[in-house]
């Protein structure tokens, strides 16, 4: 059986459940790990004759930290995932695992570097040219001031960021998991506080910034404000992220987004407020003034799931735009934040 034929033999509900028990760390990825399954599903298998192998070995390894076994599937990280699909599974005698546990385990391997194309892409932005000689510190710099560059010529609007002493308290923080990180590298403790000091904490500052000037260019409607949208630099904590549907025109854009919410968590709020964006492909003239007006029901169904999702939080604002490179698909843009 090839790695696409697994694929569209197993449930994917019970492939999710599969998931949870054997990576529960991972859990909360669930709604990625969907799109990436039905993003998978729907792509085209290339076979390539000069791919490291045509096999794909599922095996039990030994993890010497944890003292463990656990199923592997190996060569799967780092291939394109239409190479991946041909690889026929080739299963040792000592394995005792369902299927649905083995596509687990493959889509653990094959969302390594990102669960969508968007991710991956990003992912592959780290190892260009471009970047690669960056560190991550230079890298959000540069990001910060390419998006800020951005925001001023479309808008001519400078906004005022937030000291490094304001959000200090945030920033470090994320600097510690940083630093947790190294240490399970066996990197020496003087080193690490060294890096601490000098790298780790300034590059989440900007990393931070950066994500929230993405936000704001990526939730930006004409109704809305940039000086408005701009007081999230402001606010004490940030966090955003997006789902995109994955339905090539098989199935209804809003519901699969709908079932995201409902079956997988997908909007889980972890801070007190929330600004949310629904992103539709332009279908009609009068989109492009109101979307609003013209939501089907499953897009009405949709953005009631929304709010039912925040219903313990304090503020949350719903908006809308048009995006028509997304042609049949649908997209959730969400921030959640505290002041």
């Amino acid at each position: 059986m090839t790695f696409q034929g697994l694929l569209h033999s197993v449930d994917f509900r019970k492939v999710a459940d599969a998931y949870s028990k054997m990576y529960p760390e991972q859990a909360h990825m669930l709604p990625f790990l969907k799109c990436h399954y039905d993003m998978l599903c729907n792509t085209a298998p290339v076979f390539d004759p000069d791919a490291n192998s045509q096999v794909c070995h599922i095996s039990m390894e030994y993890d010497e930290g944890t003292k463990k076994r656990y199923l592997s599937a190996f060569p799967m990280e780092g291939y394109l995932w239409s190479t991946s699909l041909c690889r026929t599974l080739e299963i040792a005698p000592d394995v005792i695992a369902s299927l649905e546990e083995i596509a687990a385990c493959c889509l653990w391997h094959t969302s390594f570097y990102g669960y969508t194309e968007e991710q991956l892409a990003s992912t592959a932005e780290g190892f260009s040219t471009e970047w690669r000689d960056k560190s991550d510190l230079e890298m959000y710099k540069l990001k910060l001031s390419h998006n800020l560059a951005t925001i001023e010529q479309r808008y001519n609007c400078n906004p005022n960021l937030p000291s490094f002493k304001d959000v200090y308290k945030l920033v470090k923080s994320k600097a510690n998991e940083r630093n947790k990180i190294y240490k399970r590298r066996q990197i020496k403790k003087h080193i690490r506080n060294k890096l601490f000091r000098r790298d780790f904490i300034k590059t989440e500052y900007y990393q931070y910034l950066y994500g929230i000037s993405q936000f704001i260019l990526d939730v930006k409607t004409p109704d809305e404000s940039i000086e408005g949208l701009s007081q999230f630099y402001k606010y004490k904590k940030f966090k955003a992220y997006n789902y995109r549907s994955y339905t090539y025109g098989k199935s209804d854009p809003a519901e699969y987004l709908y079932e995201l919410i409902e079956k997988y968590n997908a909007l889980n709020p972890t801070l007190a407020n929330a600004y949310i964006c629904l992103v539709r492909p332009i279908k009609t003239p009068f989109d492009t003034i109101d979307i609003r007006s013209t939501l089907t029901p499953t897009e009405k169904k949709l953005c009631q799931s929304i709010m039912a999702s925040c219903s313990d939080l304090g503020l949350v604002y719903i908006t809308s735009k048009c995006d028509h490179t997304l042609k049949n698909e649908m997209k959730i843009i969400i921030g959640f934040y505290e002041y």
